[in-house]
């Protein structure tokens, strides 16, 4: 009798097993995503059209739950955010939108295994769980430093140390200047002092000067550099970075007369209408930059529905469909493939530089 109890216990035993192991394998049709962005500080007012345009992606599918956590554009919140969304929410999938954040959780991802969708620039290429929706933006710079070598001889090469991003930026930019254009490096420290930055940069003598910082830093920087140049002529080359929130630049600074000129180049304008109306009647305000990607990367997660979560990161790499934020594929890198358009900043606004 005894040994029947036995025999029956073992029985059980593999029959649940097998049942929690088959319930691995077999899609639930739930999906539980957590979102890390800046909903607050400098990035607020973009973390927010995100957010929005995430749940309108969403509002539709039953079987999604999302879990947004605000890491204002730092490095440590991000850091706990991510671990909430895991250990406590126990969350299936991630789209994460700064670089800093990436950056800060990027081992703890590569852990976890956990598929990962990142809306903006990423440090690192390579077979890995995270997916970046956004083009590979970094030639955005080398197009940037092509440019620049027609127009100016002396650049002061102005980034942030803080992140690495912004040094990997940097050295895009620097790579693809002429052998004639003369550089100097100028690694800003955010809280530093910048009358002393400036004067070193003003005693470079440069006709133009980068400002490869966060947004805070940047307005900063060319107030400072307004107040100290006196009569000398310093153009400011833009990026991408600076035209995502170009107004906030223009407010901050009293006016767009510095800006007057400014070279930049971008992802192409790709968003379509149909998106641009849709947000714009449901939330009252046009959808700011990577809104557009972060939609369809909520898109991208909703076609996960139903299918094995062991088979996500193959079905996500086979992705090939024309999204609100034009076409979405990635290489084998998961990474989307380079894009990028030159504008120039003229009558208040960003334009396509025209050859």
């Amino acid at each position: 009798m005894r040994k029947k109890i036995i025999i029956g216990i073992v029985v059980i035993a593999i029959i649940l097993t097998a049942v929690a192991y088959s319930s691995k394998e077999k899609p639930s049709g739930k999906i539980k995503v957590g979102v890390i962005a800046p909903m607050s500080g400098q990035y607020g007012a973009l973390g927010e059209s995100i957010r929005n345009s995430i749940l309108m992606s969403f509002e539709k599918d039953s079987n999604i739950q999302v879990v947004f956590e605000d890491d204002a554009f730092d490095p440590k919140k991000a850091v706990s955010a991510y671990q909430k969304l895991t250990s406590i929410d126990k969350v299936d999938v991630i789209i994460n939108v700064d670089s800093p954040s990436l950056d800060a959780n990027q081992a703890l991802i590569e852990k976890d295994q956990i598929l990962t969708f990142h809306l903006t620039e990423s440090n690192t290429k390579k077979d890995d769980t995270v997916f970046q929706t956004i083009p590979f933006s970094y030639p955005i710079f080398s197009a940037v430093g092509k440019e620049a070598s027609k127009r100016y001889s002396r650049i002061a090469v102005v980034y942030s140390g803080s992140l690495d991003i912004f040094k990997t930026d940097a050295e895009y930019f620097k790579k693809a200047l002429g052998q004639n254009v003369i550089t100097e490096d100028f690694n800003i420290a955010p809280n530093g002092d910048l009358r002393t930055e400036v004067a070193k940069i003003l005693a470079f003598n440069p006709d133009a000067m980068t400002v490869i910082v966060d947004k805070d830093t940047g307005i900063k920087l060319l107030k400072t550099l307004g107040e100290q140049k006196g009569s000398k002529n310093v153009s400011v080359i833009c990026d991408a970075n600076i035209e995502f929130v170009v107004g906030d630049y223009i407010k901050a600074l009293g006016s767009d007369k510095m800006l007057q000129g400014c070279i930049s180049a971008n992802l192409p304008s790709d968003t379509t209408q149909s998106f641009k109306d849709a947000f714009k009647a449901k939330y009252g305000y046009d959808p700011l930059f990577i809104s557009d990607y972060a939609y369809d990367s909520a898109e991208i997660i909703k076609k996960l529905g139903g299918v094995p979560k062991k088979d996500w990161k193959s079905v996500v790499a086979k992705t090939n469909f024309d999204g609100v934020s034009g076409r979405v594929s990635f290489d084998n890198q998961g990474t989307r493939p380079a894009a990028y358009e030159l504008h120039i900043f003229k009558d208040g606004k960003f334009v396509k530089l025209e050859e």
